[in-house]
């Protein structure tokens, strides 16, 4: 496999200092396999916190796979890097809700409408300069807040990508605001298909108002997303799959999900 790194400038200006994280280009990693045929690809969000599981799981691989593989991250240290996630992840949270996180209120949210649109007009196409892609068979791959993510995308534009995998997202995000909006998705005119991951000891634990109180116990994540499956419109255009990890929290997820994108991608 062929690995090329790029960079990606953002379309925000830094302005002001909670505007300098998103002023950083995208760091965009693509690896394709050695064809003369238009390829597959599967878009990896996180690219940053994920990219030595790509690496390992190529490493394990005794011949170059069939499809291309590109993850797009931040460039960024960990600390950072949530706080833009957070932002460009989010979709614009339901009035009166400030464009805010509501887990951290002086972080922003509500960039995820701007990150689809650079997606579909400058990512896609810059990859497309680059290697052979079929533009019919791309997928879509997130955990976490990029989970949410994933969702919110096959909401908005459902046929931008053909298979979506959402692992653990970030459902309880300005609940239930994701729930109601599952009811919109648009009439389908091509066959997609829909991977959700989640493991079953997530919870999530609300901050409490007070700064120095005690977290409260956590609540399961399965309910949001259950709740998000009962809203959504069936289909026979999209195919459904829900896979539960019983032993598996948040942070193992990321790992176990992201081996589940690059082994089912397009199977």
């Amino acid at each position: 496999m062929q690995h090329q790194f790029f960079q990606l400038p953002t379309p925000y200006v830094a302005t002001a200092p909670h505007t300098e994280l998103l002023a950083q280009p995208y760091h965009i990693h693509l690896w394709t396999p050695p064809s003369q045929h238009a390829v597959p690809l599967l878009l990896l969000l996180d690219g940053d916190w994920i990219h030595n599981h790509v690496q390992q799981f190529l490493q394990r691989q005794p011949r170059p796979l069939n499809y291309a593989i590109a993850t797009l991250g931040f460039g960024l240290a960990r600390p950072e890097a949530r706080q833009r996630r957070s932002f460009e992840y989010t979709p614009i949270p339901p009035a009166p809700h400030p464009a805010v996180d509501p887990r951290v209120p002086n972080w922003l949210a509500g960039g995820a409408p701007a990150l689809l649109h650079t997606i579909q007009t400058r990512l896609l196409p810059l990859l497309n300069q680059h290697a052979v892609i079929h533009p019919q068979r791309l997928g879509l791959f997130g955990h976490s807040y990029g989970g949410l993510f994933v969702l919110w995308a096959l909401l908005q534009q459902p046929e931008l990508f053909q298979h979506y995998i959402s692992a653990s997202p970030s459902l309880w995000w300005y609940h239930p605001f994701m729930q109601q909006h599952a009811s919109h998705l648009p009439p389908l005119s091509t066959r997609l298909q829909l991977d959700l991951l989640i493991g079953e000891q997530e919870q999530w634990r609300p901050k409490p108002a007070t700064p120095d109180a005690p977290r409260p116990a956590g609540i399961p994540t399965l309910g949001f997303l259950q709740a998000f499956l009962q809203h959504l419109p069936s289909s026979s255009q999209l195919k459904q799959q829900l896979r539960l990890y019983p032993e598996a929290d948040h942070g193992a997820m990321l790992g176990l999900a992201t081996e589940f994108a690059l082994t089912e991608f397009m199977a």
